[in-house]
């Protein structure tokens, strides 16, 4: 979009800071059975609050968007840009990765449900947002460097594989970092997919989907904002 870069960047942390208020806001009236009181107890125990962990995956889904900036323009695409899109591909799956946060969605009371609903929707917006404006910074560099044809086959093979890391995360647990932590251990759990695909290709197939139709919507979008 024709958004400038640091303007875009501020709206993407404003949405990022609401959705971590509305954590904080949880955690601090969780305590009490009272929804217009505040609950001192989470903060004066060792018990972690749920939903804690929805800042970290969201600060992971900030990476991706970093590293898309860090692409540098210009003919060629040397080494230096090759290992940016290489260590990008391996981290953008935590941006969509947050919607699947879902899963969690229960009644805790005291607080509402219809609360818990909007938080974790802050969230995967905020994600998937990071997610397709650095998939969108990614396909027009590669559309520089290798032209538009070349760009959209690019992407949707990004598309796949990013649902697949959503499937790696998700129901088998690795993190970004454990590719190049413990790699080892990656390779055998792909090679244990390879070898019984079927458990896997349901979730990868209608992730792709979606994430394919999404980005296809906000790409038009951006195009037609452009023109």
């Amino acid at each position: 979009m024709k958004t400038h870069p640091s303007r875009l960047t501020r709206l993407l942390l404003l949405q990022s800071a609401a959705a971590c208020c509305l954590v904080l806001l949880r955690a601090l009236f969780a305590g009490s059975d009272n929804w217009g009181q505040v609950g001192v107890a989470q903060f004066t125990s060792l018990h972690v609050p749920p939903y804690a962990y929805l800042p970290w995956n969201l600060l992971l889904a900030w990476a991706p968007y970093a590293l898309s900036w860090l692409l540098r323009p210009g003919p060629g695409f040397g080494p230096a840009n090759w290992a940016v899109l290489m260590l990008w591909l391996l981290f953008f799956p935590n941006a969509p990765y947050i919607i699947t946060d879902f899963i969690h969605l229960r009644p805790r009371p005291p607080i509402p449900l219809w609360y818990d609903a909007l938080m974790l929707f802050n969230f995967a917006w905020a994600g998937l947002l990071l997610g397709f404006f650095s998939l969108l910074e990614v396909q027009r560099h590669i559309e520089r460097q290798w032209g538009r044809k070349s760009a959209q086959t690019v992407v949707a093979a990004i598309i796949i594989l990013g649902s697949f890391g959503v499937y790696m995360g998700r129901f088998l647990r690795w993190n970004s970092w454990d590719a190049l932590l413990r790699p080892i251990a990656v390779m055998k759990s792909l090679s244990a997919v390879a070898e019984a695909p079927m458990p896997a290709l349901g979730p990868i197939a209608l992730f792709t989907v979606f994430l394919g139709i999404g980005y296809a919507t906000f790409f038009h979008l951006s195009r037609k904002e452009v023109s």
